[in-house]
């Protein structure tokens, strides 16, 4: 099973969903930006979704299929701290310079 392929397609799409939204609210200024910089952090529920969404997508186009629940813990284990950066990222979009 491999696991890196599945980070690296999640990071890929994640990352390329993150740009377009950062470009689109460093485009406005003054409180249009401070309005879209806050709605895009309370849209935290939304991305989570999509994460999910996207993992299991993911994981059902490239056919992998846990055998018991050791193999599905040992991926968990292996993507959380994936996961983790992405929420990092996530949180900066909205964070970065938000004055």
């Amino acid at each position: 099973m491999n696991f890196e392929k599945v980070k690296e397609e999640l990071v890929t799409e994640v990352e390329t969903y993150l740009a377009k939204k950062k470009y689109t609210i460093d485009k406005l200024q003054g409180v249009e930006k401070l309005k879209a910089k806050y709605q895009h952090l309370e849209e935290l529920n939304v991305f989570s979704e999509m994460l999910t969404s996207r993992i299991n997508a993911i994981v059902e186009n490239n056919n992998i299929v846990f055998q018991n629940d050791t193999e599905f813990n040992k991926f968990n284990t292996s993507i959380k701290p994936t996961i983790d950066d992405l929420y990092k990222m996530f949180y900066a979009v909205g964070h970065e310079n938000l004055k």
